[in-house]
Protein backbone atom coordinates (compact mmCIF):
# COMPACT_ATOMS: atom_id res chain seq x y z
CA UNK A 1 0.00 0.00 0.00
CA UNK A 2 1.24 3.42 -0.94
CA UNK A 3 2.61 5.55 1.88
CA UNK A 4 -0.49 8.54 2.65
CA UNK A 5 0.16 12.14 0.56
CA UNK A 6 0.93 13.58 3.65
CA UNK A 7 3.20 11.73 4.89
CA UNK A 8 5.20 12.23 1.28
CA UNK A 9 4.60 15.72 1.74
CA UNK A 10 5.92 16.15 5.29
CA UNK A 11 9.18 13.74 4.23
CA UNK A 12 9.55 16.02 1.49
CA UNK A 13 9.39 19.35 3.42
CA UNK A 14 11.86 18.31 5.90
CA UNK A 15 14.25 17.32 3.82
CA UNK A 16 14.23 20.65 2.37
CA UNK A 17 14.65 22.29 5.72
CA UNK A 18 17.66 19.58 6.62
CA UNK A 19 19.48 20.45 2.98
CA UNK A 20 19.19 24.19 4.22
CA UNK A 21 16.58 25.26 1.20
CA UNK A 22 14.99 27.00 4.20
CA UNK A 23 16.93 28.01 6.45
CA UNK A 24 15.99 28.35 10.28
CA UNK A 25 13.82 30.80 11.33
CA UNK A 26 12.55 31.83 7.85
CA UNK A 27 9.30 31.86 6.72
CA UNK A 28 8.10 28.66 5.69
CA UNK A 29 5.56 28.58 2.51
CA UNK A 30 1.82 28.84 3.59
CA UNK A 31 -0.84 26.62 3.36
CA UNK A 32 -2.40 27.91 0.47
CA UNK A 33 1.04 28.29 -1.47
CA UNK A 34 2.19 24.45 -0.78
CA UNK A 35 -1.61 23.10 -1.93
CA UNK A 36 -1.13 24.78 -4.97
CA UNK A 37 2.48 23.86 -5.90
CA UNK A 38 1.82 20.19 -5.26
CA UNK A 39 -1.58 20.38 -6.77
CA UNK A 40 -2.99 18.81 -3.19
CA UNK A 41 -6.01 19.70 -0.84
CA UNK A 42 -5.97 22.28 1.89
CA UNK A 43 -6.26 19.45 3.95
CA UNK A 44 -3.65 17.02 3.23
CA UNK A 45 -1.03 19.81 3.38
CA UNK A 46 -2.52 21.11 6.80
CA UNK A 47 -2.28 17.39 8.45
CA UNK A 48 1.74 17.40 6.61
CA UNK A 49 2.30 21.33 8.24
CA UNK A 50 0.95 19.57 11.86
CA UNK A 51 2.98 15.90 11.95
CA UNK A 52 6.34 18.82 10.73
CA UNK A 53 5.22 21.11 13.78
CA UNK A 54 5.14 18.05 16.02
CA UNK A 55 8.20 16.96 14.74
CA UNK A 56 9.85 20.06 15.78
CA UNK A 57 10.65 21.34 12.16
CA UNK A 58 8.26 24.19 11.88
CA UNK A 59 6.62 26.50 14.42
CA UNK A 60 3.29 28.10 13.80
CA UNK A 61 3.02 32.14 14.75
CA UNK A 62 -0.25 33.11 15.11
CA UNK A 63 -1.41 35.52 12.17
CA UNK A 64 2.57 35.42 11.06
CA UNK A 65 1.97 31.93 9.35
CA UNK A 66 4.77 29.03 9.82
CA UNK A 67 8.31 28.94 10.30
CA UNK A 68 11.59 26.59 10.61
CA UNK A 69 12.02 26.05 13.80
CA UNK A 70 15.82 26.54 15.43
CA UNK A 71 15.65 23.84 17.86
CA UNK A 72 15.12 20.96 15.40
CA UNK A 73 16.71 22.46 11.85
CA UNK A 74 19.89 23.27 14.23
CA UNK A 75 20.01 19.38 15.64
CA UNK A 76 19.44 18.04 11.66
CA UNK A 77 22.91 20.30 10.70
CA UNK A 78 24.98 18.32 14.05
CA UNK A 79 26.59 14.97 13.47
CA UNK A 80 25.03 12.51 15.74
CA UNK A 81 26.59 10.71 18.17
CA UNK A 82 28.71 8.19 17.54
CA UNK A 83 27.96 4.94 19.67
CA UNK A 84 30.98 3.06 21.68
CA UNK A 85 33.25 5.16 20.04
CA UNK A 86 35.20 5.46 23.27
CA UNK A 87 35.62 3.63 25.87
CA UNK A 88 34.51 4.30 29.54
CA UNK A 89 36.96 5.51 32.25
CA UNK A 90 37.07 3.52 35.22
CA UNK A 91 37.41 5.90 38.24
CA UNK A 92 39.31 4.72 41.32
CA UNK A 93 37.07 4.38 44.39
CA UNK A 94 37.22 7.03 47.08
CA UNK A 95 40.06 9.00 45.02
CA UNK A 96 37.55 10.66 41.95
CA UNK A 97 39.76 14.03 41.81
CA UNK A 98 43.24 12.11 41.26
CA UNK A 99 41.19 10.35 38.48
CA UNK A 100 40.03 12.72 36.78
CA UNK A 101 43.24 14.48 37.08
CA UNK A 102 45.01 11.65 36.00
CA UNK A 103 42.60 11.02 32.54
CA UNK A 104 42.32 15.04 31.92
CA UNK A 105 46.09 15.00 30.38
CA UNK A 106 44.50 12.40 28.18
CA UNK A 107 43.79 13.64 24.90
CA UNK A 108 41.03 12.14 24.05
CA UNK A 109 39.77 13.10 27.40
CA UNK A 110 37.01 15.75 26.32
CA UNK A 111 36.20 18.07 29.37
CA UNK A 112 32.86 19.35 29.61
CA UNK A 113 32.83 21.77 32.53
CA UNK A 114 32.59 24.97 31.07
CA UNK A 115 30.71 23.75 28.39
CA UNK A 116 27.22 25.55 27.58
CA UNK A 117 24.32 25.39 24.67
CA UNK A 118 25.28 27.67 21.56
CA UNK A 119 22.31 30.01 21.06
CA UNK A 120 20.16 28.53 18.47
CA UNK A 121 20.17 24.93 20.34
CA UNK A 122 18.09 26.16 22.93
CA UNK A 123 14.33 26.53 21.86
CA UNK A 124 13.74 29.74 23.15
CA UNK A 125 9.94 29.65 22.76
CA UNK A 126 9.36 26.54 24.51
CA UNK A 127 11.50 27.82 27.43
CA UNK A 128 10.53 31.06 27.68
CA UNK A 129 6.70 29.31 28.03
CA UNK A 130 8.23 27.54 30.77
CA UNK A 131 9.40 30.84 32.75
CA UNK A 132 5.86 32.11 32.36
CA UNK A 133 4.07 29.26 33.49
CA UNK A 134 6.27 28.83 36.78
CA UNK A 135 6.33 32.46 37.60
CA UNK A 136 2.83 32.30 36.99
CA UNK A 137 2.46 29.35 40.04
CA UNK A 138 5.13 30.21 42.12
CA UNK A 139 5.21 33.81 41.81
CA UNK A 140 8.30 35.39 43.60
CA UNK A 141 9.26 32.15 45.22
CA UNK A 142 10.70 31.04 42.11
CA UNK A 143 13.08 33.68 42.31
CA UNK A 144 14.11 33.04 45.97
CA UNK A 145 17.04 31.42 46.48
CA UNK A 146 16.91 27.74 47.87
CA UNK A 147 18.93 27.42 51.32
CA UNK A 148 22.44 26.06 51.23
CA UNK A 149 21.50 22.45 52.74
CA UNK A 150 19.40 22.28 49.92
CA UNK A 151 15.14 22.37 50.22
CA UNK A 152 13.39 20.32 53.10
CA UNK A 153 10.62 19.03 51.09
CA UNK A 154 13.98 17.13 49.07
CA UNK A 155 15.84 16.59 52.15
CA UNK A 156 12.71 14.98 53.93
CA UNK A 157 12.03 12.87 50.48
CA UNK A 158 15.67 11.73 50.45
CA UNK A 159 16.15 10.52 54.54
CA UNK A 160 12.68 8.86 53.95
CA UNK A 161 13.31 7.10 50.67
CA UNK A 162 17.15 6.12 52.08
CA UNK A 163 15.46 4.84 55.50
CA UNK A 164 13.03 2.65 53.24
CA UNK A 165 15.86 1.28 50.96
CA UNK A 166 19.06 1.08 52.81
CA UNK A 167 22.19 0.11 50.60
CA UNK A 168 25.37 -0.98 51.20
CA UNK A 169 28.52 1.33 50.52
CA UNK A 170 31.40 -0.11 49.54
Amino acid sequence: MAEPLHKRLGAQLSGLIQSGTFPIGSRFPSIRQTSKEHRLSISTVLEAYRALEEDGWIVARPRSGYFVSSEKGMAARFPGATVGASKPIRLKPGAIFESLRDYSSDPAFVSLAAAAPGTGIVPESRLAALVREVMRQAGRKALAYTPPQGRLELRTALARRLFENPFKVI
